[in-house]
Parts: C-alpha cells; structure tokens; sequence
C-alpha cells in the first residue's frame, strides 16, 4: 500500500527517506525517524521490516542529501 502512494506522487514527493517533504535527506529527517524509534511508523519504517530501528538509520544515511 505504502509502495504505491509513493508511485502515485508527484516526482517531487517520491524521497523516501525524505520524512518531512522539504526534498532533502537530512537531519530534520533523522529527527522525526529518532521520535518513531522503536514504533511501527509505517512512514518512519525506511527499511519495510515493521519496526523503526537501526537499518531505517542506514537506509536515512544512505539517501542524504537532495533527492533526486
């Protein structure tokens, strides 16, 4: 469900890692994942495995910077 909002948004919006909406991977990003930490955010939850947790922080590190 998750994966086709993301294809159905504007090319803008598609960022993954990208939480806040800004167009770039950055530590306002790191800071809403660190407040879902433990939770299963489904938005936070970069890495798909149900929890947000140490390889959603790989996944945000990762993708840093301005999306493409």
């Amino acid at each position: 469900a998750l994966e086709q909002l993301l294809d159905e948004a504007p090319p803008s919006c598609r960022c993954r890692a990208d939480l806040d909406g800004n167009g770039i991977v950055d530590s306002a990003d790191l800071g809403m994942l660190l407040a879902a930490w433990g939770s299963d955010d489904v938005l936070a939850d970069l890495s798909g495995d149900g929890v947000v947790g140490p390889m959603d922080i790989s996944s945000w590190s990762f993708h840093l910077g301005a999306c493409d």
